[in-house]
């Protein structure tokens, strides 16, 4: 009775750190998208924010992994939420002059910088689900993590369509700083087992890539998903720059578009 509550109080604990993690991180990316876009007035200035995560994250995943592999992953998850409270704060303070001298150089930095963090803390976290929980509830700690991340991208962009038109931007830094200071007390107070398995973790590495190479159909379906997923974030920055700047409706009314 006592592991059944364990896992379960567990389970609260990861899946509201999931959710308020990945709400708050797409609240405030699709904002400063709008805010890019409203201060450029061109498609690439919203989308200089969206390509760059997924590009950090190709170049530096190797790296991350290692340091995720040869570390403690709590602690990894903790000090890349500090680095990106730090970071956050940071762009608060100096948001006001960047956007009377050139805020999209200055929001490219911020979002490189910001990405690693966020990358740092998403593999360290996601890979310690054993860590978290007892075997029988990896499959529901999993389910809910990843409803958890849908349910967020779901409800993001209307969120941030709305409150990226009633409050100031320094609010929306202010609030994304909030979730990430109440992602690290979350995962303070979650317990981790002190569990590290780094050969098996190199290993699964390497039979990932012989898979790819032993087998060409399975290579090509990987090559055609990264290209739908090009294609649908093509969309994601053209729908924005065409519902706010060609036919002149609000923030809030892309947000719904894009989120349907």
């Amino acid at each position: 009775m006592g592991d059944k509550r364990f896992n379960l109080f567990q389970l609260l604990k990861a899946g509201t750190t999931t959710i308020i993690n990945a709400l708050g991180a797409a609240i405030f990316t699709y904002a400063l998208s709008l805010k890019l876009l409203e201060i450029t007035g061109s498609a690439l200035g919203y989308g200089v924010n969206i390509f760059i995560g997924p590009i950090i994250g190709l170049i530096l995943s190797p790296v991350i992994s290692k340091v995720v592999d040869k570390y403690p992953r709590k602690n990894v998850a903790i000090v890349a939420e500090i680095a990106l409270v730090i970071c956050l704060t940071i762009f608060l303070i100096i948001y006001p002059l960047a956007v009377k001298t050139n805020l999209l150089v200055v929001s490219v930095v911020f979002v490189s910088i910001s990405n690693i963090c966020a990358r740092f803390f998403s593999i360290s976290y996601l890979s310690s689900t054993p860590d978290i929980v007892s075997k029988d509830y990896l499959q529901k700690l999993n389910a809910i993590q990843t409803t958890g991340v849908a349910i967020a991208g779901i409800a993001a962009l209307p969120l941030a369509g709305y409150i990226y038109g009633k409050i100031a931007f320094e609010y929306i830094i202010l609030i994304e700083i909030i979730t990430e200071i109440l992602t690290i007390f979350l995962t303070v107070i979650t317990k981790f087992r002190a569990h590290r398995n780094e050969e098996k973790a190199h290993e699964t590495g390497k039979k990932l890539i012989e898979i790819l190479q032993g087998n060409m159909e399975l290579t090509r379906l990987t090559m055609i998903a990264m290209l739908l997923n090009l294609a649908v974030t093509s969309l994601t920055i053209g729908v924005p720059y065409v519902v706010i700047h060609v036919l002149k409706y609000s923030s809030v009314v892309s947000g719904d578009i894009q989120s349907l």
